[in-house]
C-alpha cells in the first residue's frame, strides 16, 4: 500500500442501502487506478454479512469508491476500490440517505430508506 494521507470522513453504504459514517485513510491510486486504504474504527459490531460485499466509500471531498473489505481487525479494516464517480454527485447520494445525527460525526449504521 503507498503512503496514506490525513484522515478523513466518509459514508459506507451497504448493499442493502444502510449506511455508516467513518474515518479512513487513503493511499494514492496505484498506475492500475486502483484505490487502498484504511478504515478507522470498530466494524465488528456491523453485520459481517455487510462487509463481504461490494461497499460504496463516499468521501467528504466528492469521490466515491466502490471498494472490497480485505482484511479486518479491531482497530480497522483494510480496503481496496476503483473510482465509481469523481466529483459533483455528492449532494444526490446524501440527499437519498435517512437523515442522521449530525454531518459526518456519527458511528452508527443506518438502515435504507423506507419507501411508502
Amino acid at each position: 500500500m503507498k503512503a496514506l494521507d490525513m484522515t478523513h470522513q466518509g459514508i459506507m453504504i451497504f448493499g442493502n442501502g444502510s449506511r455508516l459514517e467513518i474515518k479512513y485513510k487513503l493511499a494514492m491510486p496505484g498506475a492500475d487506478g486502483v484505490r487502498s486504504g484504511h478504515v478507522i474504527g470498530d466494524l465488528i459490531s456491523v453485520d459481517q454479512a455487510l462487509l463481504a460485499g461490494s461497499i460504496r466509500l463516499v468521501c467528504q471531498d466528492g469521490l466515491t469508491l466502490t471498494t472490497l473489505i480485505t482484511h479486518q481487525t479491531a482497530s480497522g479494516a483494510t480496503f481496496v476500490g476503483t473510482i465509481a464517480q469523481n466529483g459533483h454527485h455528492v449532494p444526490g447520494i446524501l440527499a437519498q440517505l435517512p437523515a442522521s445525527g449530525g454531518a459526518w460525526g456519527g458511528a452508527a449504521v443506518h438502515g435504507p430508506e423506507q419507501s411508502s
